[in-house]
């Protein structure tokens, strides 16, 4: 996904990409990190530093300090640095640092949608035999206070949905299976 950010007045260019951990571009600065999450906000650990991040309506408090923070100008990407994508012809998951679940791999006529991120599955906006196109919203899932729509990244028919709406995920779990 890529935004752009205002941040105390000062607006950044953002692209995040999540799998097992997250990558950030800031301002063409790539970071990597492990996000942990408590009854107190979320840890954000990027080489030898955390960061505390809690969000509070339309600011964040990042450790300990309060910021103004907009996010402007959402636009969901298919990068290739971010997105992961199963297929069992290609032997290995794309991605960065091998973000794909590799268990339960597809056929080179499926697509496995796994989540990006833990989070609450919203809303599911398909049933099971659906026909979807690329770039369809497949569900909703809230993370952080935020809701991502999970899009489909090719034409098909949905053949499996694993997740109920209200069901917590962690970040590589199987949402959805599109297929021919």
């Amino acid at each position: 996904m890529r935004f752009d950010l205002l941040f105390d007045g000062h607006t950044k260019n953002v692209e995040v990409g999540v799998g097992k951990g997250v990558t950030v571009r800031l301002d063409g600065k790539v970071f990597q990190g492990e996000v942990t999450h408590d009854d107190e906000g979320t840890n954000v650990r990027f080489d030898d530093q955390t960061i505390r991040v809690r969000f509070d309506g339309s600011h964040v408090w990042i450790n300990g300090e309060r910021h103004r923070l907009e996010v402007r100008n959402v636009r969901r990407v298919q990068s290739s640095l971010f997105y992961s994508k199963d297929r069992r012809s290609q032997g290995s998951a794309r991605g960065t640092a091998g973000i794909a679940n590799t268990a339960g791999m597809s056929s080179p006529e499926e697509e496995i949608i796994h989540s990006p991120l833990p989070g609450s599955v919203i809303s599911i906006k398909v049933k099971v035999g659906d026909h979807v196109k690329d770039g369809s919203t497949i569900l909703v899932l809230e993370a952080m206070k935020m809701q991502n729509e999970i899009l489909s990244h090719r034409d098909g028919i949905v053949r499996e949905i694993r997740v109920a709406e209200g069901e917590l995920v962690e970040s590589g779990n199987i949402l959805v299976v599109i297929g021919n």
